[in-house]
This record gives C-alpha cells, sequence and structure tokens, in this order.
C-alpha cells in the first residue's frame, strides 16, 4: 500500500509550492481577513447562495453581497453574508450588472498573491 503524506495545505489552491513554515505564516496572516461563511460552507455542506451582480470583467464577477445556505454536519442549517465577492465569469456570461440570482458553487481555499499572500 503506497501511503502520501498529506499535507494541511495541499487543499489550497496555488499554495502547492509552500514550506510549512510559510504555509503557517500566512494562515496566521490571512485569519483577520477569513470569510467566515465561506469557510463554514468549506468545511459544512453548502446548499446554496444568492447574490446580485455589481460589476463585471473581462473574465470576473463581483457580487455587491452574498448570501450563504448550508447545513452543519449533525443537520442543523445556518445562513449567513459575506460582501463584495470577486468570483470566475465561468457560468456567469448571460447575465448583467444589476441581476439577482441563485447558483451553487464549490467553495475551496486559495493562496492570494495580490497585495502580499493570503489564504482565502
Amino acid at each position: 500500500m503506497n501511503k502520501t503524506k498529506v499535507r494541511e495545505w495541499d487543499d489550497v489552491v496555488g499554495g502547492e509550492r509552500l514550506t510549512k513554515e510559510e504555509y503557517q505564516r500566512i494562515l496566521k496572516q490571512s485569519e483577520p481577513h477569513c470569510r467566515g461563511w465561506f469557510m463554514t460552507c468549506a468545511h459544512a455542506i453548502p446548499l446554496g447562495f444568492a447574490g446580485q451582480i455589481e460589476r463585471v470583467t473581462k473574465d470576473k464577477i463581483c457580487f455587491k453581497r452574498i448570501y450563504v445556505s448550508g447545513m452543519y454536519p449533525d443537520g442543523i442549517c445556518f445562513d449567513g453574508k459575506e460582501d463584495h465577492v470577486w468570483m470566475d465569469l465561468k457560468g456567469f456570461e448571460e447575465y448583467s450588472v444589476g441581476d439577482s440570482l441563485e447558483f451553487f458553487a464549490e467553495v475551496y481555499r486559495y493562496l492570494k498573491t495580490s497585495n502580499g499572500k493570503l489564504i482565502d
């Protein structure tokens, strides 16, 4: 049996080359900026998202606010919101600024590199 050691930051997109020390430093710097409801979705069961489009660029879309619905593993549901959220435009090409919509998306952690490294 081939056992591969899994590092706790292997699920961070773009963080594959981080050392343990770099990951721990970046994680500590990221804590005050953490989007709590998205982090909850990453560890629980996201049920859906809803928001109003604020801005569209060539390859990104910005939601003024995203409302989050989900469920903890014990079956208790939660609702929350995150403000000013940028996402990839893929899947939203047919929508325009001002449109309100409901959707499902995968929540994942990634290494944000603009203005210093943070896990978002």
